[in-house]
């Protein structure tokens, strides 16, 4: 982490929860609309954070330009990019050029930072060639955009973008100057996919009210107690209150042993994000050791 600048937050309840931390570098890399989400993030900035916004509309950049105004302080900003996913952004070189003027043209309440050029949906493409594929056309369009700014008389100094899946690729690109792993973290299932079925099954008190299932179902890693699963198991969606777990692979397997009735099994979410947003704590701990709760301060539908 020592080349760590900052950190992304997607709400800016969590931006407030990363400042009361102690972060002084905050990117909001999420688009927000509305003064009093902005006079929030005035607020961090006039406690000492170095405040990023990433813009796509001219009305959320007027926005955050009266706020920064009214306050007296100053607001970073980011043209966001569509490179891709159909979520976000500018589409064309020629909106994101526009979209850069106006906001350089409310210096210095804005300083036009640079772009955001972040494809979501790649970090869960599964064939690696693919991938490549696509984050360079990604690349190439981050390229383009970022020419067509300096080429204009428009600031860029950052390019930001890249998840957990893809962050190696667009560092490797040459057009990158950051990128943005989060899951690493954690980790979960849709990096490490486990297939097989079976009519052998138990049931886990873990439905989709305890994971969420949206990028896929969770990884059945081991027994809590440490011990390796005596047959491979996999999770399949049974309800709000109940997983299924079936053999992987039962045809063959020599023998199917499965856990006894009781037995705290270990699961990795399919998606961390929304999984964490489920909990008030996170639970640290070594074999059967508790050695630290955190509460999660930021979780919650929004804002």
């Amino acid at each position: 982490m020592s080349q760590a600048t900052g950190l992304c937050c997607q709400k800016v309840c969590e931006a407030e929860a990363m400042f009361n931390g102690g972060v002084r570098n905050l990117l909001l890399s999420n688009e927000v609309f509305g003064t009093e989400r902005y006079e929030r993030m005035a607020v961090l900035a006039a406690g000492g954070a170095t405040v990023t916004l990433v813009f796509d509309s001219a009305e959320t950049v007027e926005q955050a330009a009266q706020v920064a105004k009214t306050r007296g302080i100053n607001f970073r900003a980011l043209v966001e990019v569509n490179v891709g996913q159909d979520r976000c952004g500018v589409d064309s070189v020629e909106e994101a050029v526009a979209l850069a003027e106006k906001i350089a043209g409310f210096a210095p309440s804005l300083e036009l930072y640079g772009i955001q050029a972040y494809h979501g949906a790649a970090q869960h493409i599964r064939i690696y060639g693919e991938k490549q594929k696509v984050i360079a056309a990604v690349a190439e369009k981050a390229k383009t955009v970022r020419d067509a700014l300096v080429k204009n008389g428009l600031k860029c100094a950052v390019v930001t973008g890249g998840g957990t899946g893809t962050y190696l690729l667009e560092a490797a690109s040459g057009v990158f100057t950051e990128v943005q792993p989060g899951s690493y973290l954690f980790n979960d299932a849709d990096y490490a996919r486990n297939l097989g079925k079976d009519g052998e099954f138990i049931l886990v008190d873990a439905g989709t009210k305890a994971v969420s299932l949206d990028s896929g179902s969770p990884l059945v890693h081991s027994m809590v107690s440490g011990e390796k699963l005596p047959t491979a198991l996999e999770y399949h969606g049974g309800g709000d209150e109940h997983g299924i777990l079936k053999p992987v692979d039962v045809h063959n397997a020599k023998k199917t042993v499965l856990p006894p009735l009781g037995t705290k099994m270990l699961l990795v979410p399919g998606h961390c994000d929304p999984t964490t947003n489920m909990y008030d704590y996170l639970v640290g701990y070594r074999g059967d050791r508790v050695e630290h709760i955190w509460e999660i301060e930021a979780r919650g539908p929004g804002n």
